[in-house]
């Protein structure tokens, strides 16, 4: 986990928290303020390893349904709830009594997670933001059958995982229907892979600490309204990282009510 993660932690849910106390004081129930709405992230990232444990790698699918409610003007709170579906690759487990390279497709997981986003002030067409994000995945147990042996034998995977984002966000709020928007931030996934394997009376389990290799990112998107109730919404994310970088793709729509 980085340096001061805890304390990034901390100031970022205190904010939220103020934030939300002052909103709360003077919400006003408005058509238009609720939103409910389908998001779809896909979520490309290198996981660290250790001492010569290869290249770790986590493709996900993320689908979440979010609330979003306007607690007052330029100030939001979004709940997400959903599924994620995980592809893992080279994850060692060594002290396993048959030891392996993991490499497992559609590993499932509930997501539960919020968002809050502020606005700070606006100049002309330009404006700026400040976001928070917090999505857990609370991993689903699977087993896999271990080929090759003379016995039967089977691995019981189980990875749990937290990601952090927060950062600026600065838009252009110029034109009517459609406003892009840029923000570098703060951006961590970390977790733990649990690992059981039974082979005929033999069995053992390993836990590993799993921890995404880059701490930032860039974000680029747009959101377009359509109607009078209809908010889409696209992004794509780079997180640059030692010898490469990773990268999500996210499309969300949100209808109001």
């Amino acid at each position: 986990m980085p340096k001061h993660f805890h304390l990034w932690l901390a100031l970022l849910l205190t904010a939220i928290l103020t934030l939300a106390n002052r909103g709360f004081g003077q919400v006003r129930l408005e058509s238009q303020s609720l939103q409910l709405g389908l998001r779809s992230e896909y979520l490309s990232l290198a996981l660290r390893g250790g001492e010569g444990e290869g290249s770790p790698q986590l493709c996900t699918y993320l689908i979440n349904l979010s609330l979003n409610y306007e607690l007052q003007a330029g100030f939001e709170l979004t709940v997400l709830l959903g599924y994620a579906s995980s592809h893992y690759t080279e994850l060692f487990f060594r002290r396993l009594p048959f030891s392996i390279a993991f490499e497992g497709r559609s590993v499932s997981g509930i997501l539960a997670g919020a968002e809050a986003s502020k606005s700070l002030f606006t100049f002309g067409s330009f404006g700026v933001d400040i976001f928070g994000h917090i999505l857990a995945c609370l991993g689903l147990p699977k087993k896999y059958e271990i080929p090759g042996l003379a016995v039967a034998g089977t691995v019981e995977a189980n990875p749990s995982w937290m990601r952090g984002m927060a950062g600026p966000v600065f838009k252009l709020t110029g034109q009517e229907k459609f406003t892009p928007y840029f923000s570098p931030c703060f951006h961590y996934l970390w977790g733990t892979f649990s690992m059981k394997q039974t082979v005929s009376t033999l069995k053992g389990d390993e836990k590993k600490q799993i921890k995404s290799k880059g701490q930032w990112g860039l974000l680029l998107g747009g959101r377009m309204d359509i109607g009078r109730s209809l908010e889409l919404r696209a992004e794509a994310g780079l997180y640059p990282r030692q010898a490469g970088s990773d990268y999500s793709l996210l499309i969300q729509a949100l209808f109001a009510f």
